[in-house]
């Protein structure tokens, strides 16, 4: 196994000789023309010698990636690009791409006004190769900051994660409340002193951005982004498409009961595992796989490790362990079909593929170090379907940064809610004045059958009294994915097709508001301003939008299926039971209303009973407030796992109680501090 680059793969072969920029950087030049003398031979030969050093750096620090992007905590981004000729380095100054640092086409971006192919060769003078030298000091400085704390690597490969929450879109395939969950746990473990590695997988372009997602973004905040390629070859349709994980199991045979090498899971694996032994980093880690997906790839990672350290000892001298891996299902697949079937719903099996992913997720029951519960519901399904006691219990938490109650004395009219009033107007056609006089009500999702949106647009039409439609007294906010969309799936777009037909079809398009997707920011700030939040899920692990709305002093309505509803928002009182004519419509508990999945008549009179009852909706909002906080945030939540999970101690800081690590490989050595 070779960790670090050879002398001879660290020196880069060009015909321009001196005249090529091996390393360059994007820093302002002046375009005063000046007279030099010309170089000696022993300039020519330290300014190689210097280029070379730099050089060997700089590989040192990339690692095995193409790609690797910094963001500094003095707001500078840097980006390190191997290219035919070298490595560019590419330093960009504080608010020259505010919103445009992480992307990964960075020849482009460097020489902005020249093809990659014809990027100006330039002689590099020496207060350039001084810079360059400040600009990878600054990186290992960084690295060896970085390195001293202890490292968590979280595997997800479906989904468009970031590793900045604010850019992350929910609602796009496969990224919904479980990428969400990673960011927001990954966001409290880095408060407790963690450095949090996301690992997504690479190749397939964002759907919103185009932009191509590839090799390594270090945060100043402590939480980085992985993006590892699999082996898929390019004959293979999938290769560098969006896979959506129930397709992503592969059909090779099993060899004596352990899943396959295959160009997926195992090639991501192989991929995740020379990145933990090459960088420069905590030689000590643990894994968490996310889905049956994410457990598969970190259980191979593991496996890949040990076998190196079996095969070379010397590693254990250097630090390197065989690491925990943890796994967190998040959702299991025969809930999913038990509930699909039990609510009539359809779904064709060679999509959804139950069996194989039941395998798959009992293999990881039996092999992984600590398997992690986010709900009492999937807890009774490993102790009864996978005959497996969970380690622990970690159901998503709420971040009380980004979810709380609007201000006492702020209306929703204010102006700190103004950019996301402009989508509302923008998207309704209606004036912000007649938007805010109305009951908004909400059900923000990803567009899958299992989230019941149908059921949701549906009661939404039938509690529309003439009242409301005469004054516009009440609107529906609903994300619809875009059947339009570069690769979206025949399931998901038949589904959005289908919801935008039934708006159509009832008639209710004026009170309406669809869009595709909605930032974290954005829903933030729509669950202080909308007046009732409603889910018509048939199946939820969770509930994690239902539980930020109760955060966020919203009033909720739930089916019996959300766990963060039966669980924490019924309270501990009997629930109260509301009928009409002998006929039982819904029961209201200590802080949400409840009715049953695909009851659409049900949903309308409860959308009804809190619009007509504005004192009744805010004491249930008021009393979910307390039931989802401080109990359920995330501080609260990830503090204990780390101390019960991991025996971790906390100190009376806040931090995790670490040792100093001896972090670095051979050859590259802790910064010059000057």
């Amino acid at each position: 196994m070779t960790l670090n680059p050879s002398k001879s793969e660290a020196t880069s072969v060009s015909s321009q000789g001196e005249k090529i920029s091996l390393i360059n950087t994007a820093l302002p030049r002046s375009n005063e023309k000046t007279v030099r003398k010309p170089p000696s031979e022993d300039e020519d030969l330290d300014r190689a010698q210097a280029k070379e050093d730099l050089l060997q750096r700089a590989r040192l620090i990339m690692g095995e990636h193409r790609y690797v992007h910094f963001s500094l905590q003095d707001g500078r981004a840097v980006h390190l690009s191997r290219v035919d000729a070298g490595i560019i380095v590419h330093a960009v100054n504080p608010g020259v791409f505010p919103n445009e640092v992480r992307y990964t086409n960075i020849e482009e971006r460097t020489f902005i006004e020249s093809s990659h192919s014809n990027i100006e060769t330039r002689e590099i003078s020496q207060d350039v190769l001084e810079r360059t030298d400040v600009i990878l000091n600054d990186l290992e400085i960084f690295l060896f900051e970085r390195a001293q704390r202890p490292l968590l690597v979280q595997v997800s490969p479906q989904g468009y994660h970031e590793n900045d929450i604010s850019k992350l879109k929910l609602g796009l395939p496969d990224t919904g409340g479980q990428d969400k969950y990673i960011n927001d746990s990954g966001n409290a473990l880095t408060e407790l002193g963690y450095t949090v590695l996301n690992v997504n997988r690479a190749g397939p372009m964002h759907p919103n951005n185009q932009d191509v997602r590839e090799g390594m973004h270090y945060s100043h905040t402590g939480m980085d982004l992985l993006f590892v390629a699999d082996e898929l070859l390019p004959e293979d349709e999938r290769y560098g498409q969006f896979i959506p994980k129930e397709q992503m199991y592969p059909e090779e045979k099993w060899i004596e009961g352990a899943p396959p090498s295959d160009k997926i899971f195992f090639g991501m694996a192989r991929k995740l595992f020379q990145h933990l032994m090459s960088e420069p980093q905590c030689r000590e880690f643990t894994l968490i796989g996310h889905y049956a997906d994410g457990g598969i790839v970190a259980w191979h990672t593991a496996r890949l490790v040990e076998t190196a350290i079996n095969l070379t000892p010397s590693l254990s001298e250097l630090g390197y362990k065989v690491p925990q891996v943890w796994y967190n299902a998040h959702s299991l697949g025969v809930l999913k079909q038990r509930a699909l079937e039990t609510a009539g719903e359809r779904y064709e099996p060679e999509e959804l593929r139950f069996e194989v992913r039941h395998r798959f997720e009992q293999f990881l029951y039996d092999n992984v170090d600590g398997v992690i519960s986010t709900s009492d519901t999937m807890t009774r399904s490993m102790e009864g379907d996978f005959q497996r006691e969970i380690d622990y219990f970690l159901p998503p938490g709420v971040d009380t940064n980004q979810f709380h109650p609007r201000a006492k004395g702020v209306s929703r009219a204010d102006a700190r809610y103004e950019d996301a009033w402009k989508i509302l107007v923008e998207t309704s056609g209606h004036s912000k004045e007649v938007l805010n006089d109305a009951i908004l009500v909400m059900e923000i999702s990803r567009t899958a059958e299992t989230k019941g949106k149908i059921d949701v647009i549906r009661a939404f039409a039938a509690s529309l009294t003439e009242e409301d439609m005469l004054s516009d007294g009440k609107f529906l906010i609903i994300n619809i994915a875009d059947p339009e969309r570069r690769g979206i799936q025949k399931a998901e777009r038949r589904l959005a097709e289908s919801l935008h037909k039934e708006i159509e079809d009832l008639g209710i398009n004026r009170w309406v508001i669809t869009r595709n997707d909605f930032a974290p920011t954005m829903v933030a700030k729509l669950h202080q301003m909308a007046d009732i939040f409603i889910t018509g899920a048939v199946s939820e692990p969770w509930g994690m939008s239902l539980q930020q709305a109760a955060a966020s002093r919203q009033a909720v309505i739930s089916t019996t299926r959300v766990p963060a509803a039966t669980s924490v928002l019924r309270g501990d009182s009997p629930t109260q039971v509301v009928g009409m004519d002998g006929v039982r419509l819904f029961d209201v508990g200590e802080g949400a209303i409840f009715i049953e999945p695909n009851n659409v008549s049900s949903g309308a009179e409860a959308i009804r009973y809190l619009s007509e009852n504005r004192e009744a909706a805010s004491a249930l909002a008021a009393r979910a407030v307390e039931l989802v906080v401080p109990k359920y945030t995330w501080p609260t939540m990830v503090s204990q796992f780390v101390m019960d999970a991991f025996n971790h101690d906390i100190d009376g800081t806040g931090k995790v109680v670490w040792p100093k690590a001896k972090a670095f490989l051979e050859g590259l050595t802790e910064p010059r501090w000057a």
